[in-house]
């Protein structure tokens, strides 16, 4: 299965040069000393356990988002792992507009260049509403769940942990949307992070 995953991947990579799927993005004033404690947040959920190793940089490699335990393996969460690693490479390729140059280089693969970081997670649901929850309870949407963590690969310490929650409606969401905004969403809490990090070095 993790293979699988990995192929898909790929095949999004050589196919991200033809993908028309633009982020509106604009271009952002430099952060004050009284805008640092107001930065989004982007993700429901994080904890961040070491900051020093956030602001040293290095090569980051995010890999496939595996079915947790309530998640059943199969298409639909295969594309929701694709699509989390796509949106993630969105933000990440759109550097300079809404983020500054992050000091944490995106890899693909660990042949050429060895990551300094990982982040892995998992899916942690998939919900639909059944018939009774939409005709009776009058449940209207469907919702994604993801939980993950970043790593320092050399020491196995973790920098920081998240989990994160998006809910659509039925009629106007997919799985493949929600997991691209929500790679996309972990992206910017990462870069926003960063620069939440030199702004405060800088008040010192």
């Amino acid at each position: 299965m993790k293979s699988y995953i990995l192929v898909l991947i790929i095949l999004v990579l050589f196919s991200a040069s033809g993908c028309s799927h633009a982020l509106k993005l604009k271009k952002k004033p430099a952060v004050s000393a009284v805008e640092v404690s107001y930065l989004p947040t982007y993700l429901k959920e994080t904890k961040i356990i070491d900051t020093e190793l956030l602001r040293k940089g290095g090569n980051l490699m995010i890999m496939p988002f595996l079915p947790g335990t309530e998640v059943s393996a199969g298409p639909e969460s295969d594309t929701v792992s694709v699509m989390i690693v796509r949106g993630f490479m969105d933000v990440y390729e759109s550097q300079g507009k809404e983020f500054e140059k992050s000091k944490i280089d995106l890899i693909f693969s660990d042949k050429d260049l060895k990551p300094n970081f990982n982040i892995s997670g998992t899916i942690d649901a998939m919900d639909t509403p059944s018939f009774f929850q939409r005709h009776i309870l009058r449940r209207k949407n469907m919702t994604l769940t993801l939980e993950g963590k970043l790593k320092e690969v050399e020491t196995g310490k973790t920098v920081f942990i998240f989990k994160d929650t998006q809910s659509v409606s039925i009629k106007k969401g997919d799985w493949a949307k929600m997991a691209r905004n929500m790679g996309q969403n972990l992206a910017k809490w990462i870069l926003a992070e960063e620069e939440r990090q030199r702004a405060v070095e800088v008040i010192k």
